[in-house]
């Protein structure tokens, strides 16, 4: 988990516009679309998917951190291993946030799946191509509406 973590901000500083951890920061958006506004067919993240990737990440860091702990409290092992070994009352401490996090993480992995095949059925666009790739392919028309959008 905490390999693929580094991989996925690696990929947000040098990967494809959209797939950059500053296209995720959205306020203005967030703030636009709590009052209703809902935004334009756009390129790249919707403000809500931004905000729950940011959650997800800061899930993710939680659960890493917490994993290490118990690492180095239960098995003795790892890179806490020296500062927590043999603190057994700490292990409450980390188990719990470790297992709510972890519960987190699969709402949000099928929270995640549901909008996407309902985004997709009712957008026609090929979300999931584009979450592989990177790249997100729509018709001649969506691509003339985005480009006037950004003059």
């Amino acid at each position: 988990l905490i390999i693929a973590f580094v991989v996925r901000l690696f990929w947000g500083v040098v990967g494809p516009k959209h797939a950059r951890l500053t296209e995720l920061w959205q306020p203005r958006a967030w703030l636009g679309a709590l009052k209703g506004k809902r935004p334009s067919a756009q390129f790249g993240h919707d403000p809500f998917a931004s905000l729950a990737y940011l959650g997800l990440f800061a899930m993710i860091a939680v659960m890493a951190v917490t994993g290490l702990a118990l690492a180095g409290i239960e098995l003795e092992t790892g890179p806490l291993a020296g500062a927590l070994a043999g603190r057994g009352g700490l292990e409450d401490f980390f188990e719990e946030p470790h297992e709510v996090v972890y519960l987190g993480i699969v709402v949000f992995v099928v929270v995640h799946i549901g909008a996407l095949i309902f985004h997709e059925r009712r957008s026609h666009i090929p979300m999931a191509q584009s979450m592989v790739s990177g790249y997100q392919y729509r018709s001649v028309d969506d691509q003339e509406d985005q480009s006037l959008d950004n003059k």
